[in-house]
C-alpha cells in the first residue's frame, strides 16, 4: 500500500470460505473472484462510475459490499464457532466519504472534491440464488484511488466526460470467452481519441500471468490500441479475470474501463 495512505494504519484482509458440502449441488463451493487495478488515478472534480470486475465458478450471484470491522460472520451461524466477528478492514474501513456503493453488478459511484490517496475495502459475497440471506463465502476487494488535482488555471486542462473511447473493434465489456485445451486467446483493445485534447498514453492490463500485450500502435484516424494475446499453460485450466483500462498522457484512468471472463476448459477423459 501507498505511504499516503498507509503509513502507520492496520490493514486486514480475512478470507471465510465454507468447506462442507452445499445442500444444492452436493459438490464443496468455489470463492467468486475479482478484478480490479490496485491504483486507480481520477481527476477531482468529475464524477466516475467504477465497476468491479466479478466471476463465481459456480455461476452463484456475487454481492459486493462495504468491509467493516466487528461483523458478526453468518457463515458461522449454528456452529461452534456462531457470534464470531471479523475485523474485516482494521483502520482503512469506510476510505472513500461521499462514494455509493451499487452490490451488483459490484460498482461504485464517486465525484471526489478533495485531491487525495483513498482507500477502498469491499467483501464479495456469493449467493446460490437471488433470495438467499447466509452467503457461502466472503473474499475481500481492497484497492487505492489517488485523486489527482484539476488544472483549472492550464489551457491543457482535461474535461470531465471522456474525450478517450473504445473502438468497437475492441473485446465487449463483460462477455466470456472460452478457449479449448491448446488453443490460444488473441484480441485487439482500440481506443479512439475523439475530442483531440487529451492523447492515450497507455492501456493498462490486469491479465493472467503469461499474457503477452504490444506496444501501443497508433492507426491513424484518432485510433491507437494494443493487441495481446495469450496461450494458457496446463496449469491454468480455470475462468480468469481480464481488465483493461485507458490511461490519458496526464496520468488520470479515463473514464474507459473494460472486463471479461476468459475460461480454459479441460476435457476430463474416463
Amino acid at each position: 500500500w501507498n505511504r499516503g495512505v498507509g503509513e502507520g494504519l492496520s490493514w486486514a484482509l480475512p478470507t471465510t470460505v465454507d468447506l462442507r458440502r452445499r445442500p444444492d449441488n452436493g459438490r464443496i463451493n468455489s470463492a467468486p473472484t475479482s478484478g480490479v487495478a490496485p491504483i486507480i488515478r481520477l481527476q477531482q472534480g468529475c464524477s466516475y462510475h467504477l465497476r468491479v470486475h466479478t466471476d463465481d465458478p459456480d455461476g452463484d450471484e456475487v454481492r459486493c459490499r462495504w468491509a467493516e470491522n466487528e461483523k458478526e460472520n453468518e457463515i458461522f451461524a449454528g456452529t461452534v464457532n456462531s457470534g464470531y466477528k471479523n475485523n474485516e478492514c482494521a483502520d482503512v474501513c469506510h476510505g472513500l466519504p461521499g462514494a455509493t456503493l451499487e452490490k451488483v453488478p459490484c460498482s461504485l459511484r464517486f465525484l471526489p472534491s478533495t485531491a487525495g490517496w483513498y482507500a477502498v475495502a469491499l467483501m464479495l459475497e456469493d449467493y446460490p440464488s437471488h433470495t438467499a440471506t447466509v452467503p457461502l463465502s466472503q473474499v475481500p476487494v481492497q484497492f487505492l484511488l489517488q485523486v489527482l488535482p484539476r488544472q483549472t488555471n492550464s489551457t491543457s486542462a482535461v474535461p470531465c466526460g471522456t474525450s478517450l473511447v473504445f473502438n468497437e473493434a475492441t473485446l465487449v465489456d463483460g462477455e466470456c470467452v472460452v478457449i479449448a485445451p491448446g488453443d490460444s486467446f488473441s484480441a485487439s483493445i482500440v481506443v479512439e481519441e475523439r475530442l483531440r485534447i487529451a492523447r492515450l498514453s497507455e492501456i493498462a492490463l490486469l491479465a493472467p500471468t503469461g499474457l503477452v500485450k504490444s506496444a501501443l500502435s497508433d492507426y491513424g484516424n484518432a485510433l491507437r490500441g494494443v493487441n495481446v494475446t495469450w496461450t494458457p499453460t496446463i496449469h491454468q485450466y480455470a475462468q480468469h479475470p481480464f481488465c483493461f483500462t485507458a490511461i490519458d498522457e496526464s496520468g488520470y484512468n479515463a473514464l474507459l474501463f473494460g472486463s471479461l471472463s476468459i475460461a480454459v476448459l479441460t476435457f476430463l477423459g474416463y
